[in-house]
């Protein structure tokens, strides 16, 4: 019994470790961490593939452990590492609810909110139609074998519990943020320009009609001018998720780079 359980262990330790890494990743990463999709099913994902993906790891993927306290440290390691990943991957799709966000504000459509399944958190109309919009794109372009790819690619690169969060992980990070901002206000620009245009021809009205009432034409008008100029800008969106599908790819593989430093 002795020699089995002998056997066993670093089986065991070896698959903990490599299903506490997915499960960051799953708890976060876009498609994968849907609200809608429920824990149990999630869990048992995570478990599954930790099993197969375990199974090939090579004794030289794993950082040896002198005991059980740094056997624990490395199973948080391996939970942060999966968790940094999954979070800056959903960070792209946040510059999709951005957009949408800028919109519904510009539209007027802010106040028509709903529950998103998504984030059970209450959306607006644009921000809610465009995220699944994306999230729809985004498995069309494979975007999910990807990730998928590139957390098979990271147990080559990054050992097991030898995850390294450095500085260039938060310069990684912020680069990020910063993408989120840039490519939502130029996805969003083309409506956001026609609705200022509209705001700016009934400031002019306004000055030379003094008794119209603007602002019970102007919201109507809004809305109108807003959703025509979507309606027509939107190959836009679906040419900025295959950008945000291209640059998945390479942050995919400068985060593994980075936390194996």
């Amino acid at each position: 019994m002795a020699s089995l359980t002998d056997a066993l262990f670093p089986y065991i330790y070896v698959q903990l470790l490599a299903v506490v890494r997915i499960v960051g990743i799953v708890a976060f990463a876009p498609a994968f961490s849907a609200h809608a999709v429920p824990v149990s099913v999630r869990a048992c994902f995570a478990l599954s593939l930790g099993a197969i993906m375990g199974a090939h790891i090579s004794r030289a993927q794993i950082v040896e452990f002198s005991g059980l306290g740094a056997y624990i440290i490395a199973i948080f390691t391996e939970l942060a590492f999966g968790a940094v990943i999954g979070f800056g991957l959903s960070l792209l799709f946040e510059a999709i609810r951005f957009a949408g966000e800028a919109l519904d504000v510009q539209i007027g459509l802010s106040q028509a909110t709903a529950l998103d399944p998504a984030t059970t958190n209450q959306t607006a109309v644009i921000s809610r139609a465009y995220y699944f919009v994306a999230l729809i794109i985004f498995l069309e372009l494979d975007g999910h074998h990807w990730v998928l790819a590139g957390l098979g690619h990271s147990f080559e690169i990054v050992p097991l519990g030898g995850a390294n969060f450095s500085h260039g992980l938060v310069e990684l990070i912020l680069d990020l943020v910063g993408s989120i901002f840039s490519v939502g206000l130029r996805l969003a620009a083309p409506a956001m320009a026609a609705v200022f245009l509209t705001d700016l021809a009934f400031g002019f009205i306004a000055r030379v009609v003094p008794q119209m009432n603007v602002f019970l034409v102007g919201i109507p008008a809004k809305l109108l001018v807003g959703l025509a100029v979507l309606s027509v800008s939107a190959p836009l969106l679906l040419y900025t998720v295959a950008l945000l599908v291209s640059d998945l790819k390479e942050y995919i593989v400068a985060f593994v780079r980075v936390l194996g430093v």
